[in-house]
């Protein structure tokens, strides 16, 4: 994996993050939902997609270009800061399929109120400096271990304060009764709280060159781990599939921007795993669309111009299955991206009144709808915190295609998808213009 040892953040990425900062997690904070009906780019930096026999460092090199991130497994090639005249001689390079822009994408959370155990407000530990130069330390071990037996989810005391779980009818299902579940999960989001005691971390990455360690400053992707997969300890949270392994995949910033270069790092690092990676979570999403190549109008072309689709698509091919979120514009899904790719799971958020959340997008591209208002999962520091927003619909859906695959040892993408779907209770959808399946997972 590389490392960034020098970066250069253009106005445009600084305005951003800055902006970002005032959505950082504080007690009792409010988060708006970003907006995600245009298409933002972090300006000098692109992702260059190879001919998948090329070699992505030797190309650079020959070019005289630093690397940010290289690809080689979900496609082939790098992305980096690129002056005008490198960029146009590699657009002549015989082996470059296509360069793009890189593209900011945030996570799909709405609000949060965080609270420690015991009724203490929480919040995540400030990053450390950037080990930039300096080789970084390696992430701790695993936490308690993943086998351990974590006794019957039914005798958990404050299961009634986890209303999604039972929406989702978790609780009637023989494998979540029966956790740990043996299946492997990635969060690709804001890191996760590696210490945490409900959450069995298997593996840690970090591809945020400003935050080399893949702990999490933000709290969103520990709120989202635990949602998930948290371990039955007759605690306060526990997840749709309990126990299940966790794989940290950091790829968006504590401020909780994603650049999509570092997504595609992300789901590279999936893709090399797909032996042992079964379900990939992206609670994140940023404009764009499904839109084909024009001179190629096939999903997941070679030459489709948009490498996070190719990269997903060849993820999914490798046999990982992906639930993303719909976005939190309230508006279509088919402007925002990956909830608009076909080969993912789009998750729509609803509340506890079964009515559809009035900022979750909805439309064609959404495949079901899940809890997603008012949710308690973990929060860094060992504690939990309730957030909003289709980032915490997803993972409902996440933990339920964990414990369709344990009892389907094997089943391909397509074929989780379609049982999710099949086994759902169909719902009116919003104003009943846009129906769409209630995830239920009793069957599983």
């Amino acid at each position: 994996m590389k490392r960034v040892i020098r970066l250069v953040v253009p106005a445009l990425v600084l305005a951003l993050w800055l902006s970002a900062c005032d959505r950082a997690p504080t007690p009792g904070d409010e988060i708006t939902a970003p907006t995600f009906s245009q298409v933002a780019e972090a300006e000098g930096r692109y992702i260059v997609v190879l001919d998948n026999a090329a070699d992505p460092a030797a190309v650079a090199a020959s070019y005289g270009v630093q690397t940010r991130f290289t690809y080689r497994h979900a496609l082939t090639g790098f992305s980096a800061e690129l002056p005008d005249a490198a960029r146009q001689a590699l657009e002549q390079s015989p082996v470059v399929r296509w360069i793009e822009p890189v593209r900011v994408h945030e996570i799909a959370q709405q609000q949060q109120a965080p609270q420690a155990k015991g009724g203490k407000p929480g919040k995540p530990d400030k990053p450390d400096k950037p080990c930039r130069g300096k080789k970084c330390p390696p992430p701790p071990p695993p936490g308690p271990s993943c086998n351990q037996g974590t006794g019957d989810p039914t005798s958990n005391d404050d299961l009634t304060d986890l209303w999604g779980i039972r929406r989702v009818n978790a609780p009637q299902s023989s494998t979540w009764i029966n956790s740990p579940v043996d299946v492997d999960i990635a969060i690709l989001d804001t890191g996760g709280d590696l210490d945490h005691p409900d959450l069995c971390i298997l593996d840690a990455v970090s591809f945020d060159p400003f935050e080399p360690t893949p702990d999490d400053f933000h709290g969103h992707g520990t709120h989202v781990s635990g949602t998930a997969a948290a371990r039955d300890d007759n605690g306060i949270v526990v997840g749709v599939a309990p126990t299940a392994r966790i794989w940290i995949v950091k790829v968006c910033n504590q401020f909780g921007s994603c650049f999509n270069d570092a997504i595609v790092a992300g789901v590279d690092y999936v893709t090399a795993h797909a032996d042992q990676i079964d379900v990939a979570n992206m609670s994140l999403g940023g404009g764009g669309s499904d839109q084909a190549h024009p001179l190629d109008p096939i999903d997941c072309s070679p030459i489709s111009g948009d490498a996070e689709h190719l990269a997903i698509c060849n993820s999914v091919k490798a046999g990982v299955t992906y639930v993303v979120a719909a976005g939190n514009n309230g508006a279509d899904a088919s402007g925002f991206v990956p909830a608009a790719y076909d080969e993912v799971i789009t998750m729509a958020a609803m509340n506890s009144s079964d009515q559809a959340a009035g900022f979750s997008n909805f439309g064609a591209d959404v495949d079901l709808i899940a809890p997603g208002v008012g949710i308690l999962s973990d929060f860094p520091g060992g504690g939990t915190a309730t957030m909003s927003g289709t980032s915490m619909a997803s993972p409902h859906g996440t933990g339920g295609a964990a414990l369709y695959i344990a009892t389907h040892p094997g089943a391909l993408p397509l074929d989780v998808r379609a049982a999710l779907i099949a086994a759902g209770q169909w719902w009116a959808g919003k104003g009943g213009l846009h129906p769409e399946p209630l995830l239920d997972v009793k069957s599983f």
